[in-house]
C-alpha cells in the first residue's frame, strides 16, 4: 500500500495523495529482498563468500507466482465502517475478516458507540442530512436517494454482494451533481470522490474497471454522463458488482 503521488492517468483524477494498492515490480521487490537479508555470492576463484544483490531470478519468481502464503488485500478503507457480522471496524491496520487495510485519515479518527441506540441514530441522520438541508432536491424521494449513497458508500464493507450504481440528474449544467456525489464521497471516505468519464467502448470500460479495482478504490464518479440519444451501460460495467 503507498499514498499515490499523482493521478492515475488522463482518464482517472482525484487520486493523488489518496493511499492505494500498489503492485510489485521485479526491481521493488529486488530492493526489497536486499533490505531484507544478507546475500552473498561464492567466488570460486578466491574460495570465500562476498557480499551480493539478491539475483533477479529470485525477485522475479516472487511477483510472478500464481498463489502466495500470505493474507488478500482487497482494498484500502480511510475510514471507520461495519463488518458483514455488523461490529465495528475501527483499528487501523489489516482486517483479516474484510481483508482490508485501514488506513483512517487524520479528520475521521472519531469515537464512535459499539453499542448505539436509537438517539445516536436520530443524532447521526441528523448530522448526515445537515450538508444537504437546504439543496434543491426535485422530491424527497431523491434526498432519500442521495442518503442512500452516502450511506452505501460508507458500508459498502458490510456488504455481501452487489451495490447499485446511484445516478444523480439535474436540469442544468452547474446544478450541484458533481457537489452530491463529492458529498458522499466525503462522508464516506474523507475527501473528493476520484472522477473518470465513461469510456467510449467495452474493450476501454473492462480495462478501466480492471485498473480501479486492482488500486481498491471503493467510489469512483462516472463524471458528465451524456445520455442524450443513445444508452448507458456497457457488458463490463453491467457484471462489475
Amino acid at each position: 500500500i503507498a499514498v499515490s503521488p499523482q493521478s492515475r492517468g488522463r482518464w482517472l483524477t482525484g487520486t493523488a495523495g489518496m493511499p492505494t494498492i500498489r503492485p510489485w515490480t521485479a526491481i521493488a521487490m529486488r530492493q526489497r529482498l536486499a533490505e531484507r537479508a544478507v546475500w552473498l555470492r561464492l567466488d570460486k576463484r578466491a574460495g570465500k563468500w562476498e557480499p551480493a544483490l539478491p539475483p533477479e531470478w529470485a525477485a522475479a519468481g516472487i511477483v510472478g507466482a500464481s498463489s502466495h502464503p500470505y493474507p488478500c488485500l482487497s482494498g484500502v478503507l480511510t475510514a471507520p465502517t461495519l463488518r458483514p457480522d455488523g461490529s465495528l471496524l475501527d483499528a487501523d491496520g489489516y482486517d483479516a475478516e474484510t481483508e482490508c487495510f485501514l488506513a483512517t485519515a487524520p479528520g475521521l479518527r472519531v469515537k464512535i458507540p459499539t453499542r448505539p441506540e436509537r438517539g445516536d441514530a436520530r443524532l447521526a441522520l441528523s448530522i448526515l442530512s445537515e450538508p444537504v438541508e437546504e439543496f434543491q432536491f426535485a422530491t424527497e424521494a431523491d434526498r432519500s436517494a442521495w442518503l442512500a449513497l452516502a450511506l452505501t458508500a460508507s458500508l459498502r464493507t458490510a456488504i455481501r454482494g452487489p451495490c447499485p450504481l446511484f445516478l444523480i440528474s439535474g436540469n442544468a449544467a452547474g446544478s450541484g451533481k458533481t457537489l452530491l456525489s463529492d458529498l458522499a464521497s466525503v462522508i464516506a471516505h474523507g475527501r473528493h470522490a476520484p472522477r473518470m468519464a465513461v469510456a467510449r467502448d467495452d474493450d476501454e470500460a473492462r480495462k478501466r474497471i480492471t485498473t480501479i479495482a486492482m488500486f481498491g478504490l471503493a467510489f469512483v464518479l462516472l463524471d458528465n454522463v451524456e445520455t442524450a440519444g443513445r444508452s448507458f451501460g456497457s457488458p463490463s460495467l453491467d457484471v462489475t458488482a
